[in-house]
């Protein structure tokens, strides 16, 4: 079976080679030169793996700050005007990539060959996947784990390339633990929070397992996949609300609640507003089985940059793209360097625009009024990530913990609130043997329209670390531990970072209008896609907009 985690294993898409170059975690090494566009830079300054010095009583919030730059999406003509109109071009490239996520990082593996700028208006690349590392303790800023690739298939012969395979840990198969009113309970889906109706539980289970198996909807579709899309296109005018009651009448009460919890999760969106077709390419994908990286996938993005160090890669960090437009037989690309503050551009013969929509309609002149309404259309919720450190080792039972309370949310805004955190990784479940401390990883959706208002309140830190040692507090008391215990907590925000998976995007064809390449120039390539946020459609999207820029076949 093809699907989102590994696509088109039978095309001449993607070619490995067998080289390994060397243990992705002597990060000292990997941490080589980088050729900037005009300066050197340390790959070590822009790396999504980040070294910090000290843990103990910081209120540092890391993420997205607000910048000069941000005023592009409300006055674009008189920022420009402001500093001194669109300058002319001072370099040429093949390719230049604007966004530095993993999306944009894959674009450029498979573009290391040509004279390629990639330019980021975060000082770091990595995009939702970064890392933090106190001394050997790893921990994710954004997205954790991926689902485990077909063996010999494309993302398994990528993770071999990057030297990355061997530094996976798999989540064993059929485990599916949860907090429980801040209790373990080992077996969800055997019905452990409720054993007197187990038989509810693997009912549902049995379902998701046979549409794995016979029925997956099959995201994000490639050009030249071969796929029902009859049948994708209904299932994705149901909400998963609308197609549980299809298929159960009613579930019981805490599928219910794990449902909304893994939505949130997931793609910062409601039961009863994500569609169907994409929880369930997610979920029962996840089913199948997951595995995971020290710090997460973060350390994607630090594999390729090790991978792209000799090659013609060179990049621009803070140096936020404010136009693009078609020039002659290229295009043209204009930067705002924060750091030098002014306007700079080049010209490039294509471009792979890899950050997302809410951000490309603002900046790619000429859009066509189609386009640009369907980027327009697409809606973006917010995010939080907690992590807590702690000064003595914990056993991490298991990787991922979704936390129930025992009761359906009734409201996005108020039970997000109140139940603070969806689930928790164990931030040193990868690398335990190694990890100087034990650390949780808290995932904080803000599943509903103008959260990213609440996020630069002055507030936020005091208010977000209170929510958390309230409802934590039994959790480290059941794991043995207490807040005597815990050395810190560290919080990365996310104004806009989760394209809303909502009923019919796929149906109408909004995703496909809002991605369309611009005459054989411009090419998207963002999770935002398909609205699918894992590293898998990054990988795809990011393959495909680089084979499309190449000129090359993928069909």
């Amino acid at each position: 079976m093809l699907d989102r985690r590994d696509f088109l294993k039978s095309s001449a898409l993607f070619s490995s080679t067998s080289s390994i170059l060397g243990p992705l975690l002597t990060s000292d090494k990997v941490m080589a030169g980088l050729r900037s566009y005009e300066r050197s830079k340390s790959l070590r300054d822009i790396s999504p793996l980040i070294n910090i010095p000290s843990f103990n009583g910081t209120n540092q919030i890391s993420g997205d700050t607000p910048d000069e730059a941000h005023e592009v999406f409300w006055n674009k003509p008189g920022f420009i005007k402001k500093h001194g109109g669109l300058p002319s071009p001072t370099g040429k490239f093949d390719i230049v990539i604007v966004g530095g996520g993993l999306a944009g990082l894959t674009a450029a593996y498979h573009a290391k060959d040509k004279n390629v700028l990639m330019l980021e208006g975060n000082p770091r690349l990595g995009g939702n996947a970064k890392v933090e590392r106190y001394k050997k303790t790893f921990m994710s800023l954004g997205s954790a784990y991926v689902t485990v690739p077909e063996e010999g298939g494309h993302i398994d012969n990528f993770f071999e390339d990057l030297g990355l395979k061997k530094h996976f840990r798999k989540i064993p198969r059929g485990q599916d633990p949860v907090l429980f009113k801040g209790e373990y309970a080992d077996s969800f889906w055997s019905g452990h929070t409720d054993p007197a109706n187990k038989d509810e539980f693997l009912k549902v289970y049995k379902k998701l397992a046979q549409i794995y198996k016979n029925e997956y909807p099959d995201l994000p579709l490639i050009p030249g996949q071969k796929i029902n899309r009859k049948a994708l296109n209904q299932l994705d005018m149901l909400t998963l609300k609308d197609w549980v009651k299809r298929e159960f009448g009613d579930i019981h009460p805490h599928i219910k609640e794990y449902f909304h919890q893994y939505c949130w999760s997931s793609f910062s969106s409601s039961y009863d507003e994500i569609s169907a077709a994409q929880f369930l390419n997610f979920f029962t994908a996840d089913l199948a089985g997951i595995q995971a990286l020290p710090g997460g996938n973060g350390m994607i993005g630090v594999g390729v940059l090790k991978k792209l160090r000799n090659s013609n890669f060179k990049v621009n960090t803070t140096s936020f793209v404010v136009d693009v437009r078609e020039h002659n037989n290229g295009v043209y690309i204009c930067f705002f360097d924060q750091s030098q503050k002014k306007l700079r551009a080049v010209l490039a013969k294509k471009c792979i625009f890899a950050a997302p929509k809410l951000v490309a309609k603002h900046i790619i002149e000429g859009l066509d009024p189609i386009q640009h309404k369907a980027m327009d259309n697409m809606v973006y919720h917010a995010y939080l990530v907690a992590n807590v450190l702690l000064k003595k080792h914990i056993d991490p039972r298991h990787y991922d913990l979704y936390s129930l309370i025992g009761k359906v949310p009734t409201s996005e805004y108020k039970d997000s609130r109140s139940r603070v955190f969806s689930d928790i990784t164990f931030a040193h479940w990868a690398n335990q043997e190694s990890a100087t401390n034990s650390a949780l990883t808290l995932y904080l959706p803000l599943p509903y329209s103008m959260a990213q208002q609440f996020l630069f309140a002055h507030t936020l830190y005091e208010k977000y670390s209170g929510r958390i040692k309230k409802r934590l507090s039994p959790v480290l008391d059941n794991l043995g531990s207490s807040w005597d215990d815990v050395k810190g907590i560290r919080l990365t925000r996310y104004g806009h970072s989760v394209a809303v998976a909502s009923r019919g995007g796929i149906a109408s064809g909004l995703y496909e209008r809002a991605h369309k390449s611009i005459n054989n120039k411009i090419f998207f390539a963002n999770q935002d896609n398909w609205a699918n946020p894992c590293f898998e459609t990054s990988f795809a999207v990011g393959t495909v907009a680089a084979y499309q820029a190449l000129g090359k076949d993928f069909s």
